[in-house]
């Protein structure tokens, strides 16, 4: 494959990332956890999901960076066009993961939260985010793997 085509692959995969992100938060803004909330809730809800948001982009932007600019370090050199691009996902994983777990986060749901109903849809809706996160890792990770094999040419 060229060059240009690894790149547009990794294009889309982070446009895929993305979306599986937006429908995310899409489904659960019409989920019964945000019914239960009131209204003040509602507005730290919305806090939460900012922060963590942008921590997990934040990392996924870092670990891009850093796989493109080791696997552009790799160019000339004799290695094939798999490896690099493996070693460019093990890095956008790597870094995107830590990232996310090692920032701090100002803002948490559970504390805030009175009744069981509230707790049981907050449990309901953060398996779904975690379902999300990981989809969203492996597109995330992919992209890394394309955009790394993309930069490592000649």
């Amino acid at each position: 494959m060229s060059c240009l085509v690894y790149c547009a692959i990794s294009g889309a995969l982070i446009a895929g990332n993305i979306a599986v992100g937006a429908q995310g938060e899409d489904t659960i803004k019409k989920s019964r956890f945000i019914e239960s909330l009131t209204p003040e809730l509602k507005k730290y809800y919305e806090k939460v999901v900012v922060e963590r948001r942008t921590l997990y982009y934040t990392g996924l932007g870092w670990g891009l960076v850093v796989a493109a600019t080791v696997s552009f370090m790799q160019r000339g050199k004799d290695t094939r066009h798999l490896h690099i691009g493996c070693m460019a996902t093990a890095i956008t994983m790597g870094v995107a993961y830590f990232y996310y777990m090692l920032m701090p986060k100002h803002h948490s749901m559970k504390p805030h939260l009175n009744t069981d109903a509230q707790k049981h849809a907050w449990e309901m809706i953060h398996n779904k985010f975690k379902k999300s996160y990981m989809v969203g890792m492996v597109l995330g990770a992919l992209a890394g793997g394309f955009l790394g094999a993309g930069a490592g040419c000649k």
